[in-house]
């Protein structure tokens, strides 16, 4: 087993109906956040109800952080790496000024830590709720999620135009690719292995919406995840033994079938659109390889130079050599050039905040955060408040399975 969302408190806490209700508001977020009314990089209808509900959580949060409680350590690792993050682009903005001649311009440095801020904001709002109820809070999750990648996929496939890009209701197929995968990492937190039958679901269904979407970054890291949950789960039982072996000689055999028919032979491939589709995508992965250095970013880490320990802050892309000066399309190569070693450091420290220095605690983490990291590596994902949230349930999950395993009851049913 990996996770189990199973692993609960069998104390049921009464809640107010102002407290269901903020409670609610988090799975509403995860549904209504894929439907995008304005610009990328805007805030959009989802951002701002659970913004205002988040702030509710901000005095509570305040409280309770002055007692010792595993539960907030992933918010206050949170808010550290928030406060560096923002301390270092003042710096670096006013050293900009200073080395321009030119007026500081407030509202530039708000709109790019604004995320910084929302997305703290967020997993306060998160951890409150969590502690508040643990089984109340995995219980609307679970239905959020559920009608979540339901949505998700009507929505994609009544907008599905053979040989382009779909995007839903996203501005960006990548967006789509990476909610698709956040939803599949919460959904293995919440259903396996205990429902198999709502994981694969959700599994097939955030397939079919990242084929879709003809992200090959998204592709391959949404069969990893999947892949590394099937076949390093630990299994429970003898019994299962001999029933896993034939799930995963299935499941291999399906991908190897899928594989020399998408690759070798083309004649079959040619024949469906989606198909064709991912396979002139996935073969154009060798032309992509070359841009790591120049669009994905990679090459701007031999700019930094004494910035690589603490960072060169975000923004202000003319500072950089390579020919490419947009935002580097990489949360790793994001974080290292912003932020520096200090910033990696504080970033390592906030996905395990709740892990102990244990191989085997590390390996279920990884094998949860493999399809977010592996997508990341190509695409900036560190505005994406759904991939925060999906870490902080790794990592809430963890505690509850090590403290609460004693006085268990099934969740979720």
């Amino acid at each position: 087993m990996i996770y189990s969302s199973r692993v609960i408190l069998r104390k049921r806490e009464n809640a107010t109906l102002f407290q269901k209700l903020n409670m609610i508001s988090i799975p509403l977020y995860i549904v209504l956040k894929q439907f995008y009314t304005r610009d990328s990089g805007s805030m959009q209808v989802a951002d701002i109800l659970i913004a205002l509900f988040s702030i509710t959580s901000l005095t509570v949060f305040i409280r309770k952080t002055k007692t010792v409680s595993k539960t907030y350590r992933y918010a206050i690792n949170m808010f550290y790496f928030a406060l560096y993050a923002i301390a270092i682009n003042l710096i670096q903005m006013c050293i900009e000024g200073i080395k321009s001649n030119v007026n500081l311009s407030i509202m530039g440095f708000l709109n790019s830590n604004i995320y910084l801020i929302f997305n703290c904001l967020v997993i306060i709002h998160c951890t409150v709720m969590y502690e508040l109820s643990q089984a109340r809070f995995l219980r609307y999750l679970r239905n959020g999620v559920i009608v979540s990648c339901l949505l998700l996929f009507i929505n994609v496939s009544l907008n599905a135009v053979s040989g382009r890009r779909n995007i839903g209701g996203f501005n960006s197929p990548n967006q789509l690719a990476i909610y698709a995968i956040c939803i599949e990492t919460l959904s293995i937190c919440l259903f396996w292995p205990h429902n198999k039958k709502l994981f694969l679901g959700v599994s097939l269904a955030t397939i079919y919406c990242i084929l879709l979407s003809l992200s090959r970054g998204g592709m391959i890291a949404i069969f990893l995840l999947i892949g590394m949950t099937i076949f390093l789960a630990k299994q429970q039982a003898l019994s299962n033994w001999r029933k896993s072996i034939i799930t995963k000689v299935l499941v291999l055999s399906i991908v190897v079938y899928a594989i020399y028919f998408v690759f070798y032979d083309t004649r079959f491939a040619l024949n469906f659109d989606l198909i064709r589709s991912v396979r002139f995508r996935m073969l154009s992965l060798d032309d992509q390889m070359g841009s790591l250095g120049d669009t994905r970013g990679y090459a701007r880490v031999f700019d930094l130079n004494l910035n690589a320990i603490w960072g060169m802050g975000e923004g202000a892309m003319y500072r950089y050599s390579t020919f490419y000066k947009g935002e580097a399309h990489s949360l790793l190569v994001t974080i290292l050039c912003s932020y520096g070693m200090i910033g990696v450091v504080l970033f390592i420290r906030l996905i395990f905040s709740n892990s102990e220095l244990k191989a085997k605690n590390i390996a279920r983490l990884l094998i949860l955060m493999s399809g977010i990291m592996l997508f990341s590596l190509s695409h900036n994902s560190i505005r994406n408040p759904i991939m925060w949230m999906s870490f902080f349930l790794a990592n809430q999950l963890q505690i509850t399975e090590k403290n609460n395993s004693y006085d268990i009851k099934p969740a979720c049913t």
